[in-house]
């Protein structure tokens, strides 16, 4: 009897000891500021954060965000100084930005967070606005599993090792759920990966159900995938649909860089590439889509369809053999996937129209229907 009165004791004093934290006006912050787990924090429309040189914003309760289209919230550094950025790390809280601009975040050192970081978190994001943001993963956002959606929201000038804009990650042991749907994302520099947009999968991982629907990416850099750089383990269930990617730039794969397992033959979960336009993007050795098949075993789950992949080109260069093509290249064992119902036109290399390959000899192309 004593340990019931005491759990409801601490369940009691846990609800009675919440706080709700709002603000609104003009706010200077020059300390991080940590939002308990029983707490709440409301960002009303029209408000101005400052943040000090380094200064984070960390939730382990519930943040909303909630500027309007007329009066968005801002979240800045003060004067010209970078912030430390914001970590939701929330079990149990529902978290939202809406018309938030969130500019001006520089993640130093080793520190491998985003501008905003989501780690295992129902977060939704919509309308807001991200730029000149610097990190070591997701240039803007970083999401680590949980459940969350981006939607209508830009990306500008923001930078990171992997993914310009956004980087994600599955590491849970739980199953997840991200979609990313009709944002813009263009000036984004990725790094070595995903000049928009880089996904990492870790094979010990809950399932992910990744979706990135009517999505724009445009004038993003990135080492392998100008727009997209994605890894699979075979842990990520994707839909990549209904995108634009033009003008990206990237050592190869200028739109998408694809990579499978390499390591031990594996089966991968339904990923779907439907109804996309890569368009005049430019690459230093691979121009347009590269695929990596890895050591796969059910490619024909690899559904790619109904695309557009036109006048995408390969940098010149004096110094540099171009022994790969425009257009689409894969890389195999014999696992082919299945190409349907698509256009590739006037994709060239040094030579002339080069719109595919496939690196392991076999041709002509199978699968291409």
């Amino acid at each position: 009897m004593k340990k019931i009165l005491t759990a409801a004791l601490l369940a009691w004093m846990a609800v009675s000891f919440s706080a709700t934290i709002i603000w609104s006006g003009e706010k200077t912050v020059n300390a991080d500021e940590t939002i308990g787990a029983s707490d709440e924090l409301i960002i009303e429309a029209g408000t101005i954060v400052r943040f000090g040189y380094s200064v984070r914003l960390i939730v382990y309760g519930e943040i909303k965000s909630m500027g309007t289209e007329p009066s968005p919230v801002v979240l800045t550094g003060i004067g010209e100084s970078a912030w430390g950025g914001i970590e939701v790390s929330s079990a149990s809280g529902i978290n939202e930005f809406s018309y938030t601009f969130i500019q001006n975040v520089s993640v130093a050192g080793g520190n491998t967070r985003g501008a905003l970081t989501l780690q295992s978190s129902d977060v939704t994001v919509s309308y807001c606005r991200f730029k000149n943001n610097f990190s070591n993963n997701g240039g803007a956002i970083k999401i680590v599993s949980g459940n969350v959606t981006v939607q209508n929201s830009t990306f500008t000038y923001n930078y990171s090792s992997e993914g310009g804009a956004i980087y994600i990650l599955n590491d849970s042991d739980f199953s997840s759920l991200i979609n990313i749907i009709g944002c813009r994302m263009n000036d984004n520099d990725g790094g070595a990966s995903g000049g928009a947009i880089c996904i990492q999968d870790i094979d010990i991982s809950g399932i992910m159900d990744l979706n990135i629907v009517k999505c724009d990416m445009f004038d993003n850099f990135g080492g392998n995938g100008g727009a997209l750089f994605y890894a699979n383990l075979g842990k990520i269930d994707l839909e990549f649909s209904k995108s634009r990617m033009f003008h990206n730039t990237s050592d190869y794969g200028s739109a998408v860089f694809v990579k499978f397992n390499d390591l031990v033959p594996s089966n991968i979960l339904q990923q779907k590439f439907t109804n996309l336009l890569a368009y005049k993007n430019v690459g230093y050795y691979q121009s347009g889509m590269y695929f990596d098949m890895g050591q796969i075993s059910n490619p024909s789950n690899l559904n790619f369809t109904n695309a557009t992949i036109a006048f995408n080109s390969i940098l010149p260069s004096k110094s540099v053999k171009q022994d790969y093509t425009s257009g689409i290249y894969i890389k195999s064992n014999g696992n082919f996937p299945q190409i349907r119902n698509s256009i590739l036109w006037q994709n060239t290399d040094y030579v002339g129209e080069s719109n595919f390959f496939i690196e392991d000899g076999s041709g002509p192309f199978p699968g291409m229907v």
